[in-house]
């Protein structure tokens, strides 16, 4: 799939309508929207997949337990069962391409 994440400032806009892009985010990415977790600020959500992410255009920021990383176009991610969150600390939207593909996730005893 493609996915593109506009500017955080998007979010902190008066016209910004939380409840048309939730249900937009669960039209467009079924089985995706509803891992995020509701109740932490950020959009984290963890899924048992194992994801490649290449940036098309713009920046991302991939955020995790453990900090965050900026992707540019160009870069790319490799991930397995990570709870993390993308985010767009720039000014522009950033696009990715994103394959996702269903992987066992083990819990760390």
């Amino acid at each position: 799939m493609t996915l593109t994440v506009p500017p955080d400032s998007t979010f902190a806009s008066p016209s910004f309508d939380p409840a048309a892009a939730a249900a937009e985010h669960a039209r467009l990415a079924p089985g995706v929207a509803e891992r995020v977790e509701a109740d932490v600020p950020g959009f984290f959500h963890t899924t048992d997949t194992l994801d490649y992410v290449v940036v098309l255009e713009g920046s991302i920021w991939l955020v995790t337990d453990e900090g965050e990383v900026r992707l540019d176009r160009g870069d790319t991610a490799v991930q397995q069962g990570t709870r993390h969150a993308w985010h767009n600390h720039g000014d522009v939207p950033a696009t990715m391409a994103v394959v996702m593909l269903g992987a066992h996730r083990t819990v760390p005893t």
